[in-house]
Formats: structure tokens, C-alpha cells, sequence
């Protein structure tokens, strides 16, 4: 079946060219955003089935220090993750996405989170842990925000994120670069179970791990 080309207009404040291509039942989608989660959905209908690729918006994001337990980042046009700073102190990341993008009845086939690296890690290993408590953009290493505490300063508390590791990222260049989140975790999100995204650490790194945020400025130097 032929395809045809077609292109939604700019979103957020920025330049961006979102190219669709479409054809009857079959819909291939992809979206551009600040730090994006990327997931491919199997939809049912009364048609053949067919295959979706859309994107959700990164809804909030800060990253927590150490040294520095009382910093609010969450308006901060980066992220960072740190395991051996100059003090000898962690950073680490935490990512909420917005699931408002995906359709009901999907059925989530795969998913991965993608970022904007600006300095990577060398290749040593990060990883990614889901979010078991609520937070917001103001938290911060020893607040989940402006009214609660993390169970233990640093989200590490058995109930503030999870024992088993979802993904792990190594980035050896910088750039646009993607990790896979598992379907279990992000079934989570979807149904609101395990709705808190996702913290980044990598407490044994020396190499920092720096990447733009959803706040980041400029439209054009977001992940896509």
C-alpha cells in the first residue's frame, strides 16, 4: 500500500518537523520531544492489527546532590548523574513521563527512554531503578518535595525506588542516545500502579553523566 508523507506543525515553543507516514490500516507515528519515551503499541480494532510508534513527553524531572542536599534542579536545563564528584558525593537523575499520548487499548510491544548526552559517562555503567514513591520537580536529596521525605536521603530506601534494575547506560560519546525501559515497568506507568518514572544512579562511577532536560531552551537541541 502506498505510503503517504504528511507533517504536523510546530509544538512547544520550537522548530520541529514531525514526519508521519500513513496508510490504510497502518499507522507508523513518531514524535519529537525534551527527554522522551518512545514506545511502540500493538492497537486492535475492527480493522487488520497495526502497529503504532508514539512518544511521551517527559512531565518532570530533577536530579538530586548529595553535597548539596537541599538544591532544587527541577528547573535546570540539565540533568546529572554522579557516583564520585569532586566531594566524593552522588547525584543521580529521576524522569516522570506523561501517558497521555498513548491510546487506550493499546498493548505496549517495547519501549525505550532517550536523552540528549552532553557529557557521557566514558561507557561506565549507569543504572535505572523505577520510582516507587511520589515526587515532584522541587524535591530534593532528602525531599520528595515541598511536604514529604524520601524514606532514606537519596531515594534509597526499600520504599522509595525498587530493588531490580530496569536498564543500564553506558554512553561512551555524546548525543542523542536511548536505553530500553521493560514493558512490565512501563505498564506500570500506564495504569497507574507504578505511575513515578524512573531514578538514573551509578553510585561506584567516577565518570559523571551529564544529558539536557525537559527544560532545556532550545526546541532544536532536545532529544528526538
Amino acid at each position: 500500500v502506498p505510503l503517504t508523507p504528511r507533517s504536523l506543525s510546530p509544538q512547544n515553543g520550537g522548530p520541529m518537523n514531525i514526519p508521519i507516514l500513513a496508510c490504510r490500516n497502518a499507522r507508523l507515528h513518531h514524535y519529537a520531544f525534551g527527554s522522551a519515551l518512545a514506545v511502540m503499541l500493538l492497537l486492535a480494532s475492527a480493522s487488520p492489527t497495526f502497529a503504532e510508534t508514539t512518544s511521551s513527553v517527559a512531565t518532570g524531572d530533577y536530579y538530586m546532590a548529595e553535597n548539596n542536599p537541599q538544591r532544587q534542579s527541577g528547573t535546570e536545563q540539565v540533568m546529572e548523574a554522579d557516583g564520585f564528584d569532586a566531594n566524593s558525593k552522588d547525584r543521580y537523575a529521576l524522569l516522570q513521563f506523561d501517558d497521555a499520548t498513548i491510546p487506550e487499548g493499546a498493548t505496549l510491544t517495547d519501549a525505550d527512554v532517550t536523552i540528549q548526552v552532553t557529557d557521557d559517562s566514558g561507557g561506565a555503567n549507569y543504572e535505572a531503578y523505577a520510582l516507587l514513591k511520589d515526587w515532584e520537580e522541587d524535591g530534593t536529596w532528602k525531599a520528595t518535595g515541598a511536604s514529604a521525605q524520601w524514606q532514606i536521603a537519596g531515594a534509597k530506601g526499600a520504599g522509595d525506588a525498587g530493588a531490580t534494575v530496569l536498564s543500564r547506560l553506558n554512553p561512551n560519546t555524546t548525543g542523542p542516545y536511548s536505553f530500553d525501559i521493560p514493558n512490565s515497568a512501563v505498564d506500570g506507568w500506564l495504569n497507574g500502579t507504578s505511575p513515578n518514572g524512573i531514578i538514573i544512579r551509578g553510585p561506584s562511577v567516577t565518570n559523571n553523566l551529564i544529558f539536557r532536560s525537559s527544560e532545556y531552551a532550545t526546541a532544536s537541541g532536545r532529544p528526538s
